[in-house]
């Protein structure tokens, strides 16, 4: 039974903005955006290390202290809708597991086995095809060029896994079997090569990576990952070491960047923008990379903002050939 709980709204601010500020960073090509892509984060209580993955997080985990704490994740997505789809077509509206299930049989870190993720079918219900999936929603940046790499171990031959790279949170998965064709998907892989009957051992690394570079069409990625014929324990799909890393191109931006101030931060009324560039728009998007503001005709380098609810935004610069983006705090 998942955990729902009232969750805090000035800690669900605080880790909101301690995300941020850890995985948006300008020129970030070293940082990777996933959060748990190891699955060795709340370890203390197995299941909550895979909530990171949960399209429908717990609202809280509890620390490897032993403590119960709101959920670092449920602040960023709760996609009730898709869950509602998959019972509605896997089990005729009944519970289904849409979450991904926490393991032991992780990659291999020296002599030590590290924990992961795994689809798979308990049988509890019985379904056609697995309905477990990794669920994961990140602040990108429109237009960047992304590397996504995942480790995956499938020990049963011919069960394949589909990445798909989403551009926003869908509500079903009707038109997914187009990949690309889909909209809503800016890359599509469908991995085939990754069969290894064995969990591993010191030294033998039984996964398999597979890698590739995207651009993103919007501010927003969701990763989503499925692996239908995994539909028993006999056919369990295992991954480990996710990531998202935004691919290094801001040699130039740091530098555009290195020329705006914006004052006063935090804010209340109005930003400042003080440069000596020709700033020829803007935009402002919130946490879920949802955009708030945007306008290309500035005055005065001035922009109002007492119609924004309090919070933590990123704003957008861009010149005639670059972009600069700032971290906001409106209180």
């Amino acid at each position: 039974m998942k955990k729902k709980l009232h969750f805090n709204t000035n800690l669900k601010s605080l880790l909101t903005f301690l995300f941020i500020s850890l995985s948006f960073t300008i020129g970030w090509s070293q940082t990777n955006l996933v959060l748990n892509g190891t699955g060795d984060e709340f370890t203390n209580t197995t299941s909550d290390n895979a909530d990171a993955w949960d399209m429908t997080p717990s609202s809280t985990v509890v620390d490897n202290s032993g403590a119960t704490i709101d959920s670092p994740y449920f602040a960023l997505w709760n996609n009730s809708a898709l869950d509602t789809w998959l019972r509605d077509t896997y089990n005729s509206g009944d519970d289904v597991d849409e979450q991904p299930g926490s393991t032991s049989d992780g990659t291999y870190n020296g002599a030590t086995k590290t924990r992961g993720l795994k689809l798979y079918g308990d049988g509890s219900p019985v379904v056609s095809e697995s309905t477990r999936r990794l669920y994961q929603k990140i602040v990108v940046e429109a237009g960047a060029t992304y590397t996504f790499s995942i480790d995956s171990r499938s020990e049963a031959e011919n069960i394949p896994t589909e990445i798909f790279i989403l551009n926003e949170e869908i509500i079903s998965e009707v038109g997914l079997e187009n990949g690309v064709a889909d909209s809503r998907v800016d890359y599509y892989l469908n991995i085939t090569n990754d069969f290894n009957s064995s969990k591993g051992a010191e030294g033998d690394n039984t996964f398999t990576t597979n890698t590739f570079d995207f651009t993103a069409s919007t501010n927003t990625v969701v990763i989503y990952v499925r692996a239908k014929l995994a539909n028993s324990g006999e056919t369990e799909v295992f991954y480990d070491n996710i990531s998202l890393i935004k691919k290094a191109t801001a040699s130039v931006n740091d530098f555009f960047s290195s020329k705006i101030s914006i004052y006063p931060n935090p804010a209340k009324e109005f930003l400042q923008i003080k440069t000596t560039e020709k700033i020829t728009g803007i935009e402002m998007y919130n946490l879920i990379g949802k955009k708030v503001l945007e306008t290309s005709n500035l005055i005065d380098n001035k922009v109002t903002i007492s119609s924004l609810p309090k919070g933590v935004y990123l704003l957008k610069l861009r010149n005639e050939t670059e972009v600069a983006v700032k971290k906001i705090v409106i209180q």
